[in-house]
């Protein structure tokens, strides 16, 4: 399944994305969550810049790991491309090839469902192209085995071949045109409107195939603190 979660900074759509993520898990009795984490967003999540102690967290028993990919540049341009190399290194550490049908070859044997966060989203795509490795992942998604959720700022910052494989929209208020006629597309002239007018933290959910919406107006029951730094030791890359 393909879940985008879409908000402005301060909404909470990264907030929302561990507690979807979570939820889900516990429904299906998923796997490890592994946090793709480029700001650095999820502390309170067991975090390392470290592919190889990402690895390992990925076999604990923590509910959630993030990986922080490691960037030396302030440069945007330079910084997506390095963000997008890291993600290659992520990708590939996941040992997701169960998934992929590689039964005899993959990695993690038998692996169970699989829930996987990609938090700023924006940096692995854009326009007509996405990360090769993400389009991987989003055509792979399923509502049974592997789940996608992806956050991103606007609907604008999600690549037209991600939006048209999407299961399950979460909008947060949006307001710019160009924004408010992609959700129209998606969803329809109600719920572009509702979006446009939506108080502070609170959010659409959408359902592309059955057409279904409703409010989420309590943000208090899916909010939790992920700013509080966690007591894990981690290992930073320089």
């Amino acid at each position: 399944m393909n879940i985008l979660v879409i908000g402005m900074r301060g909404e909470g759509k990264s907030t929302l994305s561990i507690f979807l993520a979570r939820r889900i898990q516990k429904r299906v009795k998923g796997h490890v969550i592994p946090i793709f984490d480029p700001k650095r967003t999820f502390n309170s999540i067991p975090h390392t810049s470290d592919i190889d102690e990402f690895e390992e967290l990925l076999e604990t028993e923590h509910d959630a790991v993030a990986y922080q990919p490691y960037t030396g540049s302030d440069n945007d341009k330079k910084s997506s491309d390095e963000v997008a190399e890291e993600f290659s290194v992520f990708f590939d550490s996941l040992g997701i090839e169960y998934h992929f049908g590689q039964r005899e070859t993959a990695t993690r044997q038998n692996l169970g469902p699989f829930i996987l966060v990609v938090d700023e989203a924006w940096f692995l795509q854009g326009g007509m192209s996405a990360h090769p490795k993400l389009e991987r992942i989003v055509r792979l998604a399923d509502s049974k085995n592997f789940y996608l959720i992806e956050a991103a700022h606007r609907p604008k910052d999600f690549s037209t071949r991600v939006r048209a494989q999407v299961d399950e929209l979460y909008l947060f208020q949006q307001w710019l045109k160009e924004d408010l006629d992609i959700i129209e597309e998606w969803c329809g002239s109600d719920v572009a409107q509702t979006v446009r007018n939506l108080p502070s933290h609170h959010v659409v959910r959408y359902e592309i195939s059955t057409k279904k919406w409703e409010v989420w107006s309590h943000p208090a029951g899916w909010y939790s603190d992920i700013s509080v730094e966690t007591a894990c030791p981690t290992k930073m890359t320089t």
